[in-house]
């Protein structure tokens, strides 16, 4: 798991648009970060088909500073999120987004879902 939120997080970097890219949400995150996207896990479980092999849901948080007027922050986000949704082709699998989260003041805060499967389990991890 550590290795696919590193993968993600080195493909997040390469949006130049993104002034900061972090694994998890911490506190304090301030218009000086902005845009900023931050990298969750929802959840993680084994797959049915294979227990050997993990699926969960990755949330990328994205947030930008509301100094502009709402058309110009819209048109960021939207921007913004079509080059995430570029960037992490091929690691995880686009699943939805889901705008105008209230959880940080001050600022438009967006989730975009992706899913992910077959990462590998240790033997000790499956408890064999």
């Amino acid at each position: 798991m550590w290795e696919l939120l590193n993968k993600i997080k080195t493909a997040l970097e390469t949006i130049d648009d993104l002034n900061t890219v972090n694994i998890g949400a911490e506190r304090g995150i301030g218009a000086k970060d902005t845009p900023a996207a931050r990298i969750v896990t929802e959840y993680s479980e084994p797959s049915k088909q294979n227990k050997y092999f993990d699926q969960g849901v990755i949330q990328i948080i994205l947030l930008l500073d509301l100094k502009n007027d709402l058309p110009s922050v819209y048109e960021e986000s939207i921007s913004l999120e079509l080059q995430i949704r570029e960037a992490l082709k091929g690691i995880v699998l686009f699943n939805r987004i889901e705008y105008d989260q209230d959880a940080v003041s001050l600022m438009k805060a967006s989730i975009l879902r992706f899913t992910f499967s077959g990462i590998r389990n240790t033997v000790e991890e499956c408890n064999l």
